[in-house]
């Protein structure tokens, strides 16, 4: 399947389309697209006539973005969709591998399982992480060679049934461990524990040591600049990986948080 048959762009402009031509350029600007909105007397002559001026311009728009912006511009222009026609817009996207959950657009099949965040997209890319942290019942496992106390932050999130967190590291600043150590203080049901390795160069996510994400930046940096978050589909990619955290896991250096 080419990647355009899975872009989710032609479903949200149909389902867009079902609003009030006057509220679509609010929301495309809030969106980042730099459409022409100007119409002649008879663009502007009746609803009809103006989503007829708009849809080509607003087309145009889209592809002049990168592959990165067009997933931002989506994501954005999803989030207008929680209460208006949510269960029709998601049966649609399905069909092509996506679907809306708390009003974020995110995959739901291995094609599309790949997530895109530009430079300066700091905080969308921490909800998608905390999103990810949310979804684990049991254990953790987090392998980052540079963190720092945003970890922690990150893990305030995580449920209370999850017993097990894993801190895979090499550097970290001075007042780490001291944050490490108050965190536990104040969240004692939590066992959290951290070790020192330089056997790692990419950063991973493991979700009940099963759901492994591949993540193309430090947590810490996670938006700065544009990265990736790509969820490990193959089965023996999955395997290969915990078996190296958990053969790294056993012979790091212990951190004393």
């Amino acid at each position: 399947m080419k990647r355009s048959d899975l872009d989710p762009w032609r479903v949200i402009l149909h389902h867009l389309f079902f609003m009030h031509s006057r509220d679509i350029p609010h929301i495309l600007d809030r969106a980042g697209l730099a459409v022409d909105w100007e119409l002649t007397e008879k663009e502007a002559y009746s609803e009809k006539a103006r989503l007829a001026a708009y849809r080509p311009r607003i087309n145009t728009a889209y592809e002049a973005l990168t592959d990165e912006n067009k997933l931002r511009a989506a994501y954005i222009i999803v989030s207008t969709f929680k209460d208006i026609g949510i269960e029709d817009l998601n049966r649609d996207l399905g069909q092509i591998g996506w679907k809306v959950e708390s009003g974020r657009l995110i995959p739901s099949t291995a094609e599309v399982s790949e997530l895109f965040f530009p430079t300066g997209s700091q905080h969308d890319a921490y909800v998608e992480i905390r999103r990810i942290v949310q979804n684990a019942q049991n254990s953790i496992s987090v392998v980052d060679p540079y963190v720092n106390g945003t970890i922690f932050s990150l893990l305030t999130n995580v449920k209370d049934s999850v017993s097990a967190i894993r801190i895979l590291t090499h550097k970290f600043p001075p007042d780490f461990t001291l944050e490490g150590i108050r965190f536990k203080s104040q969240y004692p049901k939590m066992s959290v524990d951290v070790r020192s390795t330089r056997e790692f160069h990419d950063r991973f996510l493991v979700i009940d040591y099963q759901d492994c994400w591949h993540i193309g930046c430090s947590i810490k940096d996670a938006g700065v600049r544009a990265f990736m978050i790509s969820k490990l589909e193959d089965q023996r990619n999955r395997e290969s990986l915990l078996q190296q955290i958990d053969d790294s896991w056993a012979n790091a250096a212990p951190v004393a948080i």
